[in-house]
């Protein structure tokens, strides 16, 4: 075999060579980009979205102010933390949210509930605050005055994660896609939690 022939032989391998190499990276490639893509999905098909909402309704024998928190999303959400805050962004419990009623109006019947730690099926929903008051037309005014202010006098927010660990958080009556959240802090759990 001469001299060329070698150098051609040789050639030919070494191109035959990194074209496997080549084709073996880019398979490693898509390989990996289909996995990632799967991930996604699972996590996707799993995503908790969980709404603060508030309600007021009058029904004949009385009027609840209510605070919600549902689950929109359609996957299971972990509450890992809530807070209430008052105007001036001190944290404060449901029951300190209820404040100064207007004079004429009674103190309701109130019902409140810590939702730290509480799981959340898809389509579930949890009241966090509800006040009842009779249904007396002489107090109807004064109800929804109190309900006015009270709904711009508090910040409710929560924390809540997926089953993978992806955490994000919420406020009350937010309008915009709850924001994205390293991990919950749990306002009531020790430090290394």
């Amino acid at each position: 075999m001469s001299r060329s022939e070698r150098s051609k032989q040789v050639s030919f391998a070494t191109v035959g060579s990194i074209a496997a190499i080549v084709i073996s990276a880019v398979a490693v490639f898509i390989a990996w980009d289909e996995a990632q893509i799967m991930r996604r999905q699972q996590h996707a098909s799993v995503t908790p979205i969980v709404r603060i909402t508030t309600s007021f309704v009058i029904q004949e024998d009385r009027q609840v102010i209510a605070i919600t928190a549902e689950n929109v999303g359609i996957g299971p959400a972990f509450i890992e933390g809530a807070l209430v805050k008052n105007s001036s962004g001190e944290e404060i419990t449901m029951e300190e949210a209820l404040g100064a009623l207007p004079e004429g109006l009674v103190r309701p019947s109130l019902w409140t509930s810590d939702p730290d730690g509480l799981v959340m099926e898809a389509g579930g929903e949890a009241p966090l605050f509800v006040a009842t008051w009779p249904a007396d037309e002489s107090i109807n005014s004064a109800v929804r005055q109190y309900w006015a202010g009270f709904a711009d006098s508090v910040e409710v927010s929560a924390c809540f994660c997926s089953i993978y660990n992806r955490c994000w958080t919420t406020t009350l009556n937010q309008k915009l896609r709850p924001a994205r959240a390293d991990k919950c802090v749990n306002s009531n759990a020790s430090a290394d939690k």
